[in-house]
């Protein structure tokens, strides 16, 4: 929200919280007792294998399906303007539902 108010006033629209543009996971707050180092590396396996799903949090493709069926809804809801702001690994995991994995590219 912090990021999401003044984009939201200089565009003219409300903000609204949308549970379905979270991040996959959030360290801290689900889990407090793991480290930042546990963090990291349930966060790493998550990336790789994308159906994982971490003790706390979604998995990387249940987190891309949440984020790309909000954008559908919002998309069809009908408003004349519409700002989305969300987290970088939910943005990812949201393309890489869309666009697949093209390690051989990279």
């Amino acid at each position: 929200m912090e990021t999401a108010a003044p984009i939201a006033e200089s565009c003219g629209v409300d903000p609204q919280v949308d549970e379905r543009l979270r991040e996959r996971r959030n360290w801290g707050d689900e889990c407090p007792a793991q480290t930042a180092q546990q963090f990291l590396e349930d966060w790493r396996r998550s990336t790789v294998e994308r159906e994982w799903s971490p003790a706390s949090g979604d998995s990387s493709l249940d987190a891309g399906t949440r984020f790309v069926n909000a954008l559908d809804d919002l998309a069809r809801s009908g408003a004349e303007r519409i700002v989305v702001v969300s987290h970088g690994g939910v943005t990812i995991d949201g393309l890489r539902n869309l666009v697949g994995d093209h390690r051989h590219l990279r």
